[in-house]
């Protein structure tokens, strides 16, 4: 037997802003990002006698209610991520843009319960630093870019 159940939220918030420095335009993008998830698992057994005769089986297992379930696993995993990023987009030409951008995030992690097999320790948290730049699109048209 096996019951899953799961919860997310996710919010986030950005402001954009356009201005310029001498003759290139700027397009800057700033925002947070907040997410959590819970994920609460249990899986029962039930364990039941071997069949001695595969020929003449005798199955002493007549009603279900008599039946004993034995909690295998039963846990709450949750997380909750925290990121802040930012990313400017600078238009040397009408054809030719630059971007550079930076993001940090911050998780929390915690498995709690019980479980019958290994599981990894908690709570444990992690952060993670990422940076992005590139040369971005010829744009063809207003309309179109490559």
């Amino acid at each position: 037997e096996q019951t899953d159940n799961a919860d997310y939220l996710q919010y986030q918030i950005e402001a954009v802003r356009k201005f310029e420095t001498g003759p290139w335009l700027h397009t800057l993008l700033a925002g947070f990002e907040y997410e959590r998830a819970n994920i609460d698992t249990v899986r029962s057994d039930i364990t039941l006698a071997n069949i001695g005769d595969p020929f003449n089986p005798v199955i002493p297992e007549t009603d279900l209610s008599l039946l004993t379930r034995t909690r295998k696993f039963d846990k709450t995993v949750s997380s909750d991520t925290i990121g802040f990023y930012g990313q400017d987009i600078i238009e040397l030409t009408e054809q030719w843009k630059v971007r550079g951008g930076i993001r940090y995030d911050n998780v929390w992690f915690s498995d709690d319960g019980f479980s019958n097999y290994p599981a990894s320790a908690s709570p444990y948290s992690y952060r993670l630093l990422d940076f992005e730049k590139g040369l971005w699109s010829w744009q063809t048209s207003s309309s179109a870019s490559i």
